[in-house]
């Protein structure tokens, strides 16, 4: 059995307990590299991969702005800010069925294609959502959402439009009541039950009982 000694801890140990051409075994090197990242951390220093990272986002976020780093839709310079945006959408996909998780790797392999853009994370997340970022035009920013609909008339009132839609079936007639008296569909249904409950709403057919006991 071949053996070397390791630089680090003086053991001699089998050639299989050392990484190829490494001359401290692979224990020594494994907590060698965790001290070395806790002593960059604690300094407030980048660990080495995360060094190399940030340079290829750099670099990337560079070809892509046309200089320096910036958002294309509101311009902010951030580098924590910004992303990568698939300018003609399919960026899932297009992760899980080439590029995998390593997106910025593969882009400099492929000698930066053609179809990407920097822009920040909130413009980026606009985009997906609605199709469009309010920073490039602030019209079409989303305002606060209309009050409540609230129903102020009587039962006797919600039963009388029902009976008027009661040809309809049930899903198209609750709809147009909703509308008629400006209220939620989840509210007529609400007095749907409390009509069947009271005898006032006949559910085989749909139909509202009158006084005498005959469908309507």
């Amino acid at each position: 059995m071949k053996t070397k000694i390791c630089s680090h801890c003086k053991h001699e140990l089998a050639t299989s307990r050392f990484w190829r051409d490494q001359w401290n075994c692979k224990k020594c090197n494994r907590e060698l590299a965790a001290a070395n990242i806790a002593r960059r951390k604690a300094a407030g220093l980048r660990t080495a991969s995360s060094l190399t990272r940030w340079r290829l986002k750099y670099d990337i976020f560079c070809h892509y702005s046309g200089g320096e780093p910036h958002c294309a839709i509101c311009q902010t310079a951030f580098l924590e800010f910004l992303s990568l945006d698939h300018i003609n959408g399919g960026g899932n996909a297009h992760r899980k069925d080439v590029v995998g998780s390593d997106l910025y790797g593969w882009i400099k392999r492929n000698d930066f294609p053609a179809g990407f853009r920097v822009l920040c994370h909130n413009c980026n997340q606009s985009m997906g959502a609605f199709g469009y970022s309010p920073a490039e035009d602030p019209e079409l920013a989303m305002g606060p959402p209309p009050p409540p609909r609230t129903f102020q008339g009587t039962p006797d009132d919600v039963l009388a439009v029902m009976n008027k839609y009661s040809h309809l079936p049930s899903g198209e007639g609750f709809k147009r009541v909703a509308e008629e008296l400006g209220c939620a569909v989840g509210t007529v249904y609400g007095y749907r039950k409390r009509f069947i409950k009271e005898g006032r709403w006949n559910t085989p057919s749909e139909r509202v009982k009158n006084t005498t006991g005959k469908a309507t």
